[in-house]
């Protein structure tokens, strides 16, 4: 089997940039933080009016 087929991790020769990983865990954070603050905004709102 040629090496080019062997499974392994991916390097920067195969077309992954070395920088790809941290930058798509900080996407991944950034989007999981934006969702959970979202979340928390549409339990609070009916919460705000009601105490009025």
């Amino acid at each position: 089997m040629p090496s080019s087929l062997a499974f392994g991790p991916r390097s920067a020769a195969a077309g992954v940039p070395k920088g790809a990983g941290p930058a798509l865990a900080a996407a991944v954070l950034g989007f999981f933080v934006m969702t959970l603050d979202t979340l928390i905004v549409n339990v609070a709102l009916p919460a705000g009016r009601l105490s009025r």
